[in-house]
């Protein structure tokens, strides 16, 4: 029976984990590395969500490592946000955002985003309390036992929301978030499809004069929106990036906006990686 790459990477990471110390494991991915460089960077660089983290953060100062979820979006989300933010006439830090998606992807996204954020000026402190995450429960916040350690850094204190409106407890939800967090920034990585609504793109436009909003989930189908719908909620002053193939937006007179997926090279092109 042939297996496929995907079923060969599966069956090479209960390899590894059958190694139970750290000498073990690099003996073991070394050895792949030598004799099997496509099943050794489709491991390291495709690994499954569950164990994104963990791997990443083994191996990242040890061995050639990277995660298209986690480093691949947050590379491309960071440079279209670069791009947006200075064409507004503002600057990273002065920016307050909120991520639909607390996976693996969202959470490499702020995580790239506070550096860059600290990188320009405030302390980690101020740039963490500047995102607001909301996951299918709603805001991430510091009284959750739910939270993993990551996403706990963007837990926001409960004090933290004590003069929010509010229409019933329980983790507030995305509609209510950005109706309190006046944000300047509205990313997508939930795969909820529609989940920007028309309600909740015109609130945020009607308090942001030039708001920057990225539905990033895919594929089509799982988009948060459409950017044909956002330029119209919008009434066209908004920038948007979707991760749509190939697909021109013409707003009014402004010049058309393309939508398109993670480029390539985002992505080290390692053996078996090309697309």
């Amino acid at each position: 029976m042939v297996e496929t790459l995907e079923q060969q990477a599966a069956r090479a990471y209960e390899a590894l984990g059958a190694h139970r110390d750290d000498l073990a494991k690099h003996i073991y991915l070394r050895a792949l590395q030598d004799t099997n460089k496509v099943l050794y960077y489709k491991l390291l660089v495709d690994f499954a969500t569950a164990h994104a983290r963990p791997i990443l953060e083994r191996y990242r100062d040890r061995l050639l490592t990277f995660n298209d979820d986690i480093q691949g979006t947050a590379a491309v989300a960071a440079g279209a946000l670069s791009g947006a933010v200075r064409a507004s006439g503002s600057r990273l830090r002065d920016q307050r955002v909120v991520l639909l998606g607390a996976g693996s992807a969202g959470i490499g996204v702020a995580d790239m985003l506070r550096a860059q954020m600290v990188a320009d000026g405030i302390a980690d402190a101020e740039a963490r309390r500047r995102f607001f995450v909301v996951d299918r429960v709603g805001l991430l916040t510091g009284d959750r036992s739910d939270l993993s350690a990551e996403q706990r850094v963007y837990a926001q204190p409960v004090g933290a929301l004590a003069g929010w409106t509010r229409a019933s407890g329980g983790p507030a939800g995305l509609e209510e978030v950005v109706a309190n967090t006046e944000p300047t920034i509205l990313i997508g990585l939930s795969t909820a499809a529609g989940a920007f609504t028309e309600p909740i793109v015109r609130q945020m436009a009607a308090r942001t004069r030039r708001p920057i909003i990225l539905p990033l989930s895919n594929p089509t189908a799982r988009s948060e929106a459409d950017p044909a719908d956002l330029a119209r909620w919008t009434d066209g002053r908004t920038r948007r990036r979707a991760a749509r193939p190939g697909r021109r937006v013409a707003v009014a007179a402004r010049v058309p906006v393309e939508a398109r997926p993670p480029p390539a090279w985002a992505r080290p092109q390692t053996p078996g990686s090309a697309r």
